[in-house]
């Protein structure tokens, strides 16, 4: 049990564990290339995010004032008049389907419904601020981590989820800086004292909330403004922000739009960034169980490995993906299949064009971005 590369048989049953972990549904001809091409190009291929990739489209909806059949709403107005985002949303749910199950090996779509799982977003209304939100998982995929968070702290939807764009001098907000520690960074450690969870304490996440004062999202269902994050230094505190023993007792002084970026670093700078995440992807790519064996012998050594790379998720996936570990036969058929997978390998029996994979907004949008529908227990 290593991280050492693989180097047994390359065979059909070989292959398609690969494929099958790292693609929704991949098709015979994708195996068949993957047997020719040989583990290590595969892998390459595997790895190499998309290109070109086109936006949704208005595909029949024939009453939108600003955008005519054939053309994309991403970026167009909103209407006070007609009602939009129920096509909108229909069309944005069957283009990330669509994307799901095209012929492509790249690992891209499954790292971004991983994302999602990790940095989630819901009850958002406009599809032009999930648009955006989904774009951001797929831009940052397999890029840095320091700026995916970075990104994803002044995402538009996730200022709006979390409350950021509420969270002020006047009044800090708590919602994003409980999450950025618990869920997103760090993990919630063993609880050893009041308030005190070993990674954090209840009063960094209060220091926390101050630092990320100022951001607002724009834009919501606006037929005049584009949807965006703005900083409005007005509602910025100023103060010094002291945080805890768990962060070495530093202070972050006043950078204005910048400081965030100040605080993530120094969140970075924590071992326990690194193996959190790590798990994270081991339970959604190789197996739910972790046991102290494969944390002493995978999960720390990938963690190390993580750190060193000052946080390329390309590095890991590439470690992982080419280990003895991820071909041992145990893994092999074993992890669950989430409802979404049966989904697409049902919807791709039929082999339909985009516009008629968009199902009803409230339906599709809970099938192709919803957190809960996908998670692997």
């Amino acid at each position: 049990m290593s991280l050492d590369k693989y180097s047994g048989p390359w065979n059909s049953e070989v292959a398609l564990h690969l494929l099958r972990r790292t693609s929704f549904v991949p098709k015979k001809s994708n195996l068949d290339q993957a047997l020719l091409d040989g583990m290590d190009v595969t892998v390459d291929k595997i790895l190499t995010p998309k290109t070109n990739v086109e936006p949704p489209l208005n595909y029949a909806f024939e009453n939108d004032p600003n955008v005519p059949i054939g053309e994309t709403w991403v970026d167009a107005p909103f209407s006070q008049t007609v009602g939009l985002n129920q096509y909108r949303g229909a069309s944005l749910a069957g283009w990330i389907i669509g994307q799901m199950i095209e012929d492509s090996i790249s690992i891209e779509e499954k790292m971004i419904l991983f994302w999602h799982n990790h940095f989630v977003v819901s009850n958002i209304e406009d599809p032009r601020f999930l648009y955006r939100n989904y774009e951001m998982l797929r831009t940052n995929a397999l890029g840095s981590f320091r700026t995916f968070v970075q990104k994803v702290t002044t995402d538009p939807s996730m200022l709006r989820f979390l409350n950021g764009n509420q969270n002020t001098v006047e009044a800090p907000n708590e919602n994003y800086a409980r999450e950025l520690l618990e869920l997103f960074t760090l993990g919630k450690g063993e609880a050893v004292g009041n308030g005190d969870y070993t990674t954090y304490t209840e009063d960094d996440v209060q220091a926390i909330a101050k630092v990320l004062t100022g951001w607002r999202d724009v834009g919501l269902n606006s037929d005049t403004i584009a949807v965006s994050s703005v900083f409005q230094n007005f509602r910025h505190d100023k103060s010094t922000k002291q945080l805890s023993h768990r962060f070495n007792n530093v202070q972050i002084s006043n950078a204005g739009a910048s400081e965030y970026k100040d605080l993530i670093d120094i969140i970075m700078e924590k071992d326990e960034v690194a193996t959190f995440i790590v798990r994270n992807i081991y339970r959604w790519f190789l197996y739910y169980d972790i046991t102290e064996e494969i944390e002493e012998t995978i999960i720390e050594p990938l963690a190390a490995i993580f750190r060193d790379s000052d946080y390329e998720i390309s590095t890991v996936m590439d470690t992982l993906l080419r280990s003895e570990h991820f071909y041992d036969a145990c893994h092999v058929g074993a992890l669950i299949k989430s409802p979404m997978d049966f989904l697409l390998n049902t919807i791709s029996l039929f082999e339909l064009p985009q516009r008629y994979l968009s199902f009803p907004y409230d339906i599709s949008i809970g099938l192709a971005f919803s957190q809960r529908l996908v998670r692997c227990r």
